[in-house]
């Protein structure tokens, strides 16, 4: 008979992905389908770093619910276009969607609170954790911005900024510093 610790799957590593600026052209606020642009050597560096054994988690701010420029069937919408999009071999390459639509001053006012989601809060990545098995010291976040770099510390997990389609200054806490999700990758495939 086995007990309860020895039938467990063991946790498994993930590579956190911010979305807008990371997989996809962030054209500010971006939800249109006709908008979705999927960036260059997105689909060979999320390849790679699946065949590495990571799992591929996207964790996005998404504040445009809250400014009501955007709904979150909207949201929903764009990151099942985007899925579709982020394929191989007919299999989709992401594992989960996790976004945060909540704002502490949203015009919409069932959006107005802090929530622990909005990163840098590390609220995301614990429903993640908990969802999926995820080995969080194993685990890295890829983002664009300093509030995703911050979230990864805070989590306790290794980043790295992509600084290639944003405007983005570097953050001095990132593990490192790439231009693309490719080169990131590659990095984080050797670093593993």
């Amino acid at each position: 008979m086995k007990s309860e610790a020895s039938s467990r799957k063991p946790l498994a590593p993930a590579v956190f992905l911010d979305r807008d600026g990371v997989l996809n052209h962030d054209s500010s606020y971006v939800f249109r389908i006709a908008d979705l642009k999927v960036l260059d050597g997105v689909t060979d560096a999320l390849v790679m770093l699946q065949k590495a054994g990571f799992r591929l988690i996207v964790i996005s701010n998404q504040s445009g619910v809250a400014r009501g420029k955007f709904t979150t069937d909207d949201v929903e919408r764009f990151n099942a276009a985007l899925s579709g999009r982020l394929s191989f071999e007919g299999r989709e390459l992401i594992s989960a969607f996790y976004y945060c639509p909540y704002l502490p001053d949203a015009e919409v006012a069932a959006y107005r609170k802090d929530s622990p989601d909005r990163k840098p809060g590390t609220g995301m990545i614990e429903k993640a954790c908990a969802d999926h098995g995820i080995d969080r010291k194993g685990s890295w976040l890829v983002g664009d911005r300093a509030s995703d770099v911050d979230c990864a510390i805070a989590a306790g997990m290794r980043s790295v900024q992509v600084t290639g389609d944003t405007s983005y200054p570097r953050h001095a806490g990132a593990d490192a510093c790439f231009e693309n999700l490719l080169e990131a990758a590659k990095f984080i495939c050797k670093a593993k």
